[in-house]
C-alpha cells in the first residue's frame, strides 16, 4: 500500500513554471506557481496522515480529499487569465490535474471496498499523468 502513496506523491512533481521578466506572462506564472505550491503542501500534509493498511476506509477518505484538492487546483488555474501564448499549456496542465483527481477518486473507491489490486491498477495511471503535466509546464515555459 505504501506504493499507492508513493505514486500519488510522485505526480505532485509536475514542475514549476520559470519566470520570464515582467508583465502579464510573469504574473500568470507567479500565480500558477503559487497555486501549485500551496496545493502540493496541502496534499503532502494530507498524504502523511494516511495509513491504508491500517484503515482502508480512512485511506479512501483521505485520497478522496486529495482528489477534491486537485480539482480545486485545476479550477483555480483554469480561472486565471492565461496569456494567449500559454493557452495550450494551461489547458493541458488543467487537464492533468483533473485526470489526477479522477484517478484518485477511482482508487479511493477501490481502497474503501478493500480492492487493493484495483486501487493499484487505478493509481498506475498516475505514471501517465505526471509526464503530461510536466509537458504542459514545459510548453508554457517554452512559450515565454
Amino acid at each position: 500500500m505504501r506504493r499507492i502513496l508513493l505514486a500519488i506523491v510522485a505526480v505532485l512533481a509536475m514542475g514549476a513554471l520559470a519566470a520570464c521578466g515582467a508583465g502579464e506572462k510573469n504574473d500568470y506564472i507567479e500565480q500558477v506557481n503559487s497555486l501549485q505550491s500551496t496545493a502540493q503542501t496541502e496534499i503532502s500534509t494530507l498524504m502523511s496522515s494516511v495509513n491504508p493498511g491500517a484503515d482502508p476506509a480512512a485511506a479512501g477518505t483521505a485520497i478522496t480529499a486529495l482528489a477534491d484538492r486537485a480539482d480545486k487546483l485545476a479550477t483555480d488555474i483554469e480561472a486565471l487569465d492565461a496569456p494567449e501564448d500559454f493557452a495550450e499549456g494551461d489547458g493541458e496542465l488543467v487537464k492533468a490535474w483533473k485526470d489526477f483527481a479522477e484517478t484518485c477518486r477511482t482508487a479511493a473507491t477501490a481502497i474503501t471496498a478493500g480492492d487493493l489490486t484495483g486501487a493499484m491498477d487505478s493509481l498506475g495511471k498516475l505514471t501517465e499523468i505526471q509526464p503530461r503535466g510536466a509537458a504542459a509546464v514545459d510548453s508554457i515555459n517554452n512559450a515565454r
